[in-house]
Order: C-alpha cells, then structure tokens, then sequence
C-alpha cells in the first residue's frame, strides 16, 4: 500500500525562500575589490625635458565586470606644463577603483624625472662601512650597512672581487699609468721614482682614468719653478673663455703672485713668463704632453672623482698611481676648478678644490673653496 505524505505549505516555502535567501547572502559577502593594471611601464623613467603621457590602467571586478579607475593626480599636466615642467624628481600616481559593493582596491605608478650621466663617474674609494658613530667595519658588515657607500656602487663589487677592471687601482678606481708618449706602461706595479725610467715602470707622465676616461697630468717631485710639471708650481687663475670664467678674466700676469717654471718676474711682454692658469695650460699643449694638445683645466666634478675619501694618509688620493700630490706651499693644496661661479657685486667666485682636510680652517677634502680670482693662487692638474 503507498502512503500518502502531504508537506507542509510553511515547509515547501521556505525550500524556495532558501534557495533564493543563499543568493542574497552571497552578494552581500562580496569582499573582494577590484583588479587594477597599470598600462605602460612601472617604474618609468624619464630624461628631463622629456614629455610624460599618461598610459591610464583598467579595473576589471569579479561581480561588476568594468569598474571606472580614478587618478590621484595629473602628471601630465604637472610634468609637462605645471610647477614641475622639467624639474627634476621622483613622482606617485594612485590609480584606485571601487566596485558596487564598496569595495576600493589601489595600484601606484612610479614615475623617475633623471638626468642620466654622459659620462661615467668613479665611486668614492669607500669600501668600508660604520655599525656605530665610533666603530668602523672594515669587512662592510652589520645591521646599520646595508643602506652605506660600501654597500652599493664600484667600491662593493671590487671588494668583492667582481669588478673588471682594465687597469689596477685602490678600490673601485681603475687606472692606467702612461708614458710621455701617450702609451700605457709595459710595467703598471712599479712605484714612481723621479730617477726612474718608463721602461721600468717607475716613472709615468700621464694616467688613463678607465672608467671616466678622462687623462690625467702627473706632477713631478722636484722643486718650484724647475720643471714644467712641478708639484710645487702655483697659479692665478686666467681664462678667456666667457663660458667657464664668471664673468672675470682674472689675473693675465699671474707671475706677481704665482710661482711657475719660466717665470720671468713681472715680465709684462712675455706670455711664456706668465704664471696663470691659461699661460700653464698653452705650455702644456704645446709640449704635448703624453701625446695630446688638448689639455685643459678640469672642472669641478671632473676634480672629485678621483679623490679617494677612503685613503689612509693625505692627500686623499690614489698615491699608486698619482704620485707626488702633495704640496706643501698652500694649506689645503687647493687646485683651480674651470666652472667659476657668477660674480655677484664685488665678489669673485673662482673654484677650488681641495684634497687635503683642515680642521682648523674647517673645510674637507672634495669640498668648493672660493677664491678672489685676482689675489688668490692655486695648484694646477690637467685633463683631457
């Protein structure tokens, strides 16, 4: 016999309410936000100068489909035509998107306004680092490292022994030693002995800079006024040229107050006796020295990239391969810097550079010493 079983109405409906109750549950657990992509690079650099165009980024969201994305800021226009046209920095763009459900979701783009280097640049020749203001670690090692000159750059990898280098040098430096001739030394481990020879690598003019390449003038251990190259020679600073001067010539005789081989004192008809920098540098060129007649004062920056901060002894130096670098006539062994800075009234900016550290007249090596480009003299190393 089949029984007859009758459910209740309340029952059959709240098999359905249920059904339909679930869905309802579901949608109002939705907690998910939506998926933001950038379009374009991230990061994305930029050269200063260089337009900034917005690629835009999409939101898709699991429940809403297309979700509309909203920007933090206009870069474009504050890149290309606002208060930062051209300006160099590093700028943030928040792309964020919000679904129907509330739910917001963000993405940030990194945008880098540079200047990148034409020319390579040295590291410091600091491979060592500080756990602490009065511990030095020379192994680069420790909890406050990580974020020091030892631990990025040329310095890390050559201690690291996984820097090529063409020549040899202290650090990360890379020098080659050269002969009067422009050539590179047949011997480059020999130490410089102002009675020495090329042939046996103990005596060089000139030294290659591999990484910058820049040639560098090598002074000559012998007294003042003996020797073009004299380490002990000092000059006015002279230049002509309206676009490194600052607005000032400076001092055409020079030999009133500078000391240099050929000096004729006071000799006012003869450019050769001048002791300024612009008379040095024609004498140079003229000889061409290690093959070139392209010598020049360096400019500042040209200057710092071969100081060693990290040296023991100054001057802070390669003494390897820039030997007799230390004079003693002028404190601070200060040497004339080609970009002179604007005069402003009666002052005149004329750089120098030093490579010696005075406590007493507090100024550090690498640092701009200003000098009156008439009464003040400086030493001079060439490039080219």
């Amino acid at each position: 016999m089949i029984r007859k079983v009758t459910l209740p109405i309340l029952s059959i409906l709240f098999a359905i309410n249920g059904c339909g109750g679930s869905r309802t549950s579901s949608a109002a657990e939705d907690k998910t936000g939506p998926e933001i992509t950038l379009k374009g690079d991230n990061p994305l650099t930029l050269e200063v100068g260089e337009k900034y165009h917005e690629a835009g980024a999409t939101a898709v969201d699991d429940t809403d489909s297309k979700v509309a994305v909203k920007l933090s800021i206009n870069l474009e226009d504050e890149l290309n035509s606002g208060l930062n046209k051209n300006r160099l920095g590093t700028y943030h763009i928040t792309y964020t998107a919000v679904d129907q459900a509330g739910n917001q979701s963000s993405a940030v783009r990194t945008v880098y306004v540079r200047v990148t280097p034409t020319q390579a640049i040295n590291d410091t020749g600091v491979d060592w680092g500080a756990d602490t203001l009065a511990t030095n670690s020379t192994n680069c090692k420790g909890m406050s490292i990580i974020e020091q000159d030892c631990s990025i750059g040329r310095d890390k990898l050559s201690r690291e022994n996984k820097l090529k280098k063409i020549g040899s040098g202290a650090a990360g430096f890379d020098f080659t030693k050269l002969g009067h001739n422009g050539k590179a030394l047949a011997i480059q481990n020999k130490s410089y002995s102002e009675n020495g020879s090329e042939a046996l690598g103990t005596k060089w003019s000139c030294v290659k800079d591999n990484a910058t390449g820049l040639v560098w003038e090598v002074k000559r251990n012998v007294t003042r006024a003996s020797n073009l190259h004299s380490k002990e020679d000092y000059f006015a600073l002279y230049d002509t040229n309206s676009s490194t001067n600052g607005g000032r010539t400076g001092n055409v005789l020079g030999d009133v107050i500078g000391q240099c081989f050929g000096m004729t004192q006071q000799n006012q008809n003869d450019p050769a006796s001048y002791c300024n920098t612009e008379a040095f540098i024609a004498r140079v060129n003229t000889e061409k020295l290690c093959g070139s007649s392209n010598w020049r004062l360096p400019s500042k920056k040209e200057l710092v990239s071969i100081i060693h901060y990290g040296a023991i002894g100054e001057p802070l130096i390669d003494k390897d391969f820039f030997p007799n670098a230390f004079a003693q006539t002028i404190p601070g062994s200060p040497y004339w810097a080609s970009d002179a800075l604007p005069v402003d009234n009666n002052f005149d900016l004329a750089r120098l550079i030093s490579f010696t550290t005075d406590l007493q007249s507090s100024y550090s090596a690498g640092e701009t010493l200003y000098g009156n480009e008439t009464n003040n003299v400086g030493y001079v190393r060439l490039v080219h």
